[in-house]
């Protein structure tokens, strides 16, 4: 019996962890959409070209090319000061249609 009660709590305890950790993953996601970060360009972009949104620059995307994510869109740039230059204020180089 006491066995069994013990399974029963630790079993509420780990349902409580998982739904605690759930919920801070939404809440991470939320947050990291509000703000701009780092990605990395996949191998179905490669070769696609595409303009600066801070310099103005035409460029085709490679390996190399700085990139970064901000509310669910992935912006591309010339240079990694352009991509430290809109994290600073994405707001200011966003897409107007986002």
């Amino acid at each position: 019996m006491n066995r069994l009660l013990i399974y029963g709590v630790l079993g509420l305890a780990c349902a409580a962890v998982s739904s605690c950790a759930s919920v801070k993953n939404t809440q991470t996601a939320m947050e990291e959409d509000e703000q701009a970060y780092d990605y990395i360009p996949n191998t179905n972009e490669m070769g696609q070209h595409f303009n600066c949104p801070v310099e103005h620059v035409p460029f085709t995307v490679n390996t190399l090319t700085p990139a970064a994510k901000y509310k669910g869109e992935t912006y591309f740039f010339n240079s990694k000061e352009a991509r430290s230059k809109f994290k600073a204020n994405p707001e200011r180089y966003a897409r107007e249609d986002d």
